[in-house]
């Protein structure tokens, strides 16, 4: 048994604030968290020293904690009062425990990662849509009723394009109100494939930075 530290006093007292809040029982809840850890180490006597900040919690401890609580980590651990470890130094654990303070460019950097793979998904996907596109528009030139069936099915999107504007917006159609044109310059990704396959243009398989492109060359106009 270690000597409780002030960091551990309140990190006990916010599981004990958060398990009630939850309407769970010290039992119920070391129940739980015993299930996440493998089955061992979690009993109800083992949850009551936590909660008094006598019993160090280990990294997959907490978090198992945080979820049977179904709070975060930093819900647990976070305070702007300052804490200690156990000796004279005292420290706020929400600028650690964000990162928001600490090392921002730690979370920055993993959103850019993040970005860098969700927009490798982005050009993949593409691809695979500029090449699906090319296969029916072959179809279409063959065949008559399939190319009325997309026409039928561009309609039908725009129509429920039009209904989710009135319902979002509280859009009323004036009278003469074109509703093709409308859903047009509301453009979802049913309407945009149909006008892919019907149209004669070419979707290129680099159309995903077609957006940086325009960019570029707008800046040297």
């Amino acid at each position: 048994m270690k000597t409780a530290t002030h960091l551990d006093q309140h990190i006990g007292a916010r599981i004990a604030e958060i398990r009630e809040k939850r309407g769970l029982s010290r039992t119920k809840f070391a129940e739980r968290v015993r299930e996440h850890v493998g089955g061992v180490g979690w009993s109800r006597q083992a949850s009551w020293d936590v909660e008094r900040g006598k019993k160090a919690l280990a990294a997959s401890d907490l978090v198992a904690v945080a979820w049977v609580l179904e709070c975060t980590v930093a819900d647990i651990m976070s305070t702007s009062e300052p804490v200690s470890l156990g000796g004279e130094e005292t420290f706020r654990t929400d600028a650690i425990v964000s990162g928001e303070e600490a090392m921002p460019e730690v979370e920055a950097w993993a959103r850019y990662e993040e970005a860098k793979d969700a927009l490798a998904d982005v050009r993949h996907a593409w691809e695979r849509y500029a090449h699906l596109i090319d296969v029916v528009r072959r179809r279409v030139a063959d065949t008559p009723a399939l190319k009325r069936r997309i026409e039928a099915d561009r309609a039908k999107a725009a129509q429920t394009a039009v209904c989710e504007m009135e319902e979002a917006f509280g859009f009323r159609r004036p009278e003469g109100f074109d509703a093709k044109a409308a859903a047009e310059m509301n453009l979802t990704p049913a309407i945009i494939t149909a006008l892919d396959v019907l149209g004669a243009h070419k979707v290129s398989e680099m159309e995903w930075r077609r957006r940086w492109t325009r960019r570029q060359e707008r800046s040297t106009r």
